[in-house]
């Protein structure tokens, strides 16, 4: 594996910081419609609202610029905290794997925890992905690079699969609200988080994380995670960051 070129001394930490900090903001952005119930009301309710015409201006400007893009950073922000960290351990690996492998079944346990009160978790899937991701750790900078290139096709070949399956697979339905479900009407999901207990919520959380495993394994998401994680680790040791941003800061 290529050895890091050597930055001034904190820069590379605050660069990663900087962009940790503004992924998590946009993931705020990204997710503000599913946390404040809006992408469950149904189209009928929002079309009545005085300011529809400003927030389905600001819901088209999120999408073209937030929606889906913020988990890509973080993804590579996985990639290249793993590599700071084997990178530290690289003549000690059998014990550094323990610890970071205990980190991940960690991060898996917060993740189905979270599942609890959020339907969007992304943490359990980053375990996930983060335990077949650190097997690669070893291989050449190429063949990281290969398997990232691969990664990032493979969900087109999901596509093309999906489409000889189900012609009609791309075919958008008309929705009745931002986010449906074939089994229940919008309606009822917004009355059960509206007034449901606690046992309700919980329950129509796990029928939304159902779903949205259908929609994530299609997609591809799952691969593309995968790559984002690989490119970051193969940027950090081929020293892109430091090279990069000590050529912009200076």
């Amino acid at each position: 594996m290529t050895k890091p070129i050597p930055s001034k001394s904190g820069q590379r930490v605050e660069v990663i910081d900087a962009l940790r900090g503004f992924a998590i903001l946009g993931i705020l952005l990204a997710n503000i419609l599913s946390w404040s119930g809006v992408k469950f009301l149904p189209f009928t309710e929002i079309q009545q609202w005085p300011s529809f015409e400003l927030d389905l201006f600001i819901y088209h400007l999120n999408g073209f610029l937030i929606d889906t893009k913020f988990y890509t950073i973080f993804s590579l922000l996985f990639g290249i905290g793993f590599y700071l960290q084997f990178n530290k351990n690289r003549d000690n690996q059998a014990d550094f794997m323990k610890i970071y492998y205990r980190r991940l079944r960690y991060l898996m346990l917060f993740g189905l925890i979270h599942m609890f009160f959020w339907s969007g978790d992304i943490l359990f899937i980053y375990a996930l992905v983060g335990f077949v991701f650190v097997q690669f750790r070893n291989l050449k900078p190429k063949t990281l690079l290969i398997i990232a290139g691969v990664s990032f096709v493979f969900p087109l070949f999901i596509d093309v699969i999906m489409l000889e399956l189900n012609p009609g697979y791309m075919v958008p339905a008309k929705k009745l609200a931002l986010k449906t479900y074939m089994d229940i009407s919008p309606e009822k999901i917004v009355d059960v988080f509206k007034n449901g207990d606690f046992w309700s919520v919980t329950q129509m959380n796990f029928h939304n994380l159902k779903w949205r495993f259908f929609d994530l394994l299609p997609s591809g998401r799952f691969f593309k995670i995968f790559a984002f994680f690989i490119l970051g680790f193969y940027m950090m040791a081929n020293s892109y960051f430091t090279v990069w941003f000590s050529g912009i800061l200076g």
